[in-house]
């Protein structure tokens, strides 16, 4: 569990029912009974009950504008005005739907990326392939955390981050995942 004085971002990746789900399920409950409530989720697909504030757009298939309003109203004005922090840990779930990984940033997920350490935010950006994660999001993450990925253009963008961890996807099966931080692999079987 991270500090909270030292805040994370994490990236989640994995293809439907590899286990990504109940990975960030597991965490946001350890991050709420250790810290108190103080977590957000963005969840389109409905899968996330339980502690935290569960936000679930209107617009499932381009929710991209109502979550940077969401990010703006809930997370940077209270941040830029000095209010007292409501949440703590932020995550957004299919994230690749409102997040492109070759269109620039919205400009409040933008400022979210570059200042999240700041506002003392973690953040949980969670999506189906690796390949679909913004490049500026996948190298500003502390931790990858990665379910099985078969794709060649996942397997190739996985060989660029670190040597070895496109080899390493071949290591692992059903509900197994890798977690890269730092240049260190660790498999989880």
């Amino acid at each position: 569990m991270p500090d909270v004085h030292h805040p994370e971002r994490v990236v989640v990746v994995g293809l439907p029912g590899s286990g990504k789900t109940t990975w960030a399920k597991s965490y946001i409950r350890a991050w709420c009974a250790h810290y108190g409530s103080g977590a957000l989720v963005v969840d389109i697909l409905s899968e996330y009950s339980g502690p935290g504030t569960i936000y679930r757009p209107q617009n499932r298939t381009e929710p991209r504008q109502e979550i940077e309003k969401l990010i703006n109203e809930a997370l940077i004005k209270p941040y830029q005005a000095k209010e007292r922090k409501r949440y703590r840990l932020v995550v957004f779930d299919e994230a690749s739907r409102y997040i492109f990984p070759r269109v620039p940033l919205g400009p409040y997920f933008g400022y979210l990326n570059d200042f999240s350490r700041h506002m003392d935010l973690t953040m949980l950006i969670v999506a189906r392939r690796y390949s679909q994660i913004h490049t500026d999001v996948s190298e500003l993450a502390h931790r990858h955390v990665i379910f099985k990925q078969t794709g060649l253009n996942d397997l190739k963008r996985l060989s660029e981050t670190c040597a070895g961890l496109d080899d390493a996807m071949n290591e692992i099966s059903g509900h197994q995942h890798i977690e890269y931080a730092n240049g260190d692999i660790e498999r989880y079987l």
